[in-house]
């Protein structure tokens, strides 16, 4: 058991006092681990701490009232301190004051770098430290004792000082914990190389002063380097934290947005048909009477007054049309037709339609495929359509009308909010393109809102692509427009794809 008295013989000892101190120590600071308050815990602390102060004053009188006790190995100054530092501590323990428990840890903080200077020295193995009795009397077990003991008592201080540094979870705290060891480290090797440099006595002063200079700035950068490494690190990951964060604020700052729009508009249609179906019922008795009425004797400017009142009736009629449209209210008489039959018959009129500087191109490539909607609704939104492409160019251009079918997957079309999914399937498309002026971005959201134009007052009742947009959505379909300032526009309407009817057999 020599070992745990003396470590090598040349090394000073740990006396009796000593170890008991330590013992006493460690009880104390495991009686204190349970909880701070409570009367045995109380007594624990102080009767350890007493144990500790009478173990000092043994290991200091003793010897100078008994000569003949007098020894080599006995406590130093340095183990003195640790040992008062414990004591006082535990001491302290009883006392639930903050400023107490501040001065504790402030304490304990002294003594831990107390016992690192003689650790140190043994670590290097240091003539000169051993002959300065304050240290070589601190046997090396006896100041990893205290150190290890100090260390422990300290780690019921989390939330202060240093300490509550090293272990927060801030980005700081994390960057200290990493570099800690190379704060360490660096130290003790360069010191290490500067201390077997010093030893070698065939170099120079000269080379042993270059090779102290090439190991600090090898360490140095060394360790700079990897502190911009962490640095580095840390400011990647908090920008592409920040960047989620502003990415996620913009989406759902988007996606209200859409809901808000999307509840407006709904809302919007709600009232639209409400009213337009009630108007459009009042207005059907109106024309009838009006029509009854000229069926009476009139004179010339009566029935020409009566004639004013029945075309304003029929266009107020045609207006909640197109609102019962927009809001898919509308009375539809749906029926299968080849969509390439219905838009060939309709090209005359288009011919007669078109202002003499437009150029009408058609490319029908749909064949065959039927679709299940009303005519009469299908030729209104249809003229629409093809008076946007032509009012879009002023100076003349070429409007191309084309169908065919395609397969969509998540197409997303005008709707109420701004845009609704189509159900994955075929469809016909029939388009009208124009290289016109096009539509801006913010004009393009808004193009099917009702009542919106960007045509003079007078030129247009801003109904025409929204009752496009109802019509389509209400044959299970959708509106789909694209368009680049500068560029023109292309206006598609999609209608579900139905399955050509099976020839009747006689």
């Amino acid at each position: 058991m020599g070992f745990l008295v003396r470590v090598l013989p040349e090394y000073p000892a740990m006396v009796p006092e000593t170890a008991l101190a330590v013992l006493f120590g460690a009880i104390g600071v495991f009686g204190n681990s349970f909880s701070p308050a409570g009367q045995a815990i109380r007594a624990n602390s102080l009767i350890c701490a007493a144990a500790i102060y009478l173990l000092m004053a043994q290991s200091r009188l003793m010897p100078l009232l008994h000569s003949d006790m007098l020894s080599d190995d006995e406590m130093s100054v340095f183990t003195l301190i640790c040992c008062g530092t414990v004591a006082t501590c535990l001491l302290l323990s009883t006392v639930e004051l903050q400023w107490v428990r501040r001065l504790k840890f402030s304490l304990l903080s002294i003594g831990i770098c107390i016992c690192a200077l003689p650790l140190l020295g043994y670590l290097f193995n240091a003539t000169l430290l051993f002959s300065d009795e304050n240290f070589t009397s601190m046997a090396i077990h006896t100041a990893i004792s205290f150190e290890l003991l100090m260390f422990a008592h300290l780690l019921k201080f989390k939330k202060f000082g240093w300490l509550r540094i090293l272990l927060s979870s801030e980005n700081g705290s994390v960057m200290l914990r990493r570099i800690l060891p190379i704060l360490v480290i660096v130290p003790l090797v360069f010191s290490g190389a500067a201390l077997a440099i010093g030893l070698i006595s065939s170099i120079s002063l000269n080379l042993k002063l270059a090779g102290l200079a090439f190991f600090m700035i090898i360490f140095t950068s060394a360790a700079s380097i990897y502190f911009a490494d962490r640095v580095n690190a840390l400011e990647n990951r908090a920008a592409a934290a920040e960047r989620k964060v502003l990415a996620s604020e913009r989406k759902k700052v988007v996606t209200d947005s859409a809901v808000a729009h999307a509840q407006k508009m709904t809302a919007l249609s709600q009232l639209v048909g409400g009213v337009a179906h009630d108007f459009n019922n009042t207005m059907t008795v109106i024309l009838g009477n009006l029509e009854l009425i000229e069926t009476s004797d009139l004179d010339s400017r009566q029935r020409s007054e009566l004639k004013q009142a029945i075309n304003a009736s029929n266009h107020a009629v045609h207006v909640t049309r197109q609102l019962l449209a927009y809001g898919r209210k509308s009375r539809l008489d749906a029926h299968l037709v080849e969509i390439d039959k219905l838009v060939g018959s309709f090209l005359t009129t288009l011919y007669i339609l078109r202002v003499s500087n437009v150029i009408l191109e058609t490319d029908l490539e749909s064949p065959g495929a039927h679709v299940r909607i009303d005519e009469a609704h299908f030729n209104q939104c249809f003229v629409n359509l093809f008076n946007n492409a032509c009012d879009a160019m002023p100076q003349g251009g070429v409007v191309a009308i084309a169908t065919h079918v395609v397969h969509l997957i998540g197409k997303e079309v005008t709707g109420f909010g701004g845009s609704e999914t189509l159900a994955d399937g075929n469809y016909v498309a029939v388009s009208i393109a124009d290289d016109g002026k096009g539509m801006s971005e913010e004009v393009l959201r808004q193009a099917t809102e009702p009542f919106f134009t960007t045509k003079p007052v007078g030129k247009g009742d801003g109904l025409g692509l929204s009752v496009a947009s109802g019509f389509c959505r209400q044959c299970g379909g959708g509106l789909d427009l694209q368009s680049t300032v500068g560029s023109g526009t292309v206006a598609t309407m999609l209608f579900p794809l139905i399955p050509r009817p099976k020839p009747d057999h006689a």
